[in-house]
């Protein structure tokens, strides 16, 4: 997901030199989908790491429950 949002922002900085073709053209809409794409990606990229710390953190309570667990035993 980074390397697309990376992409979607380096194509909207690339069209940008071609804002008046694309006004004069009706194509305006490109540089539209190029942000959404990158903020999508950014949205994306966000949710990955916050479920990866979750997911982690999710793993060290269940190995704390089982040692605590044998330490009883």
């Amino acid at each position: 997901m980074t390397v697309g949002s990376i992409l979607w922002l380096a194509v909207l900085v690339g069209l940008l030199p071609f804002l008046g073709t694309l006004q004069r053209n009706g194509d305006v809409w490109w540089l539209w989908t190029c942000l959404a794409g990158f903020g999508l990606g950014l949205i994306g990229v966000e949710y990955c790491r916050r479920r990866k710390v979750a997911l982690e953190a999710d793993a060290e309570a269940e190995t704390d429950a089982v040692d605590a667990h044998a330490d009883h035993r």
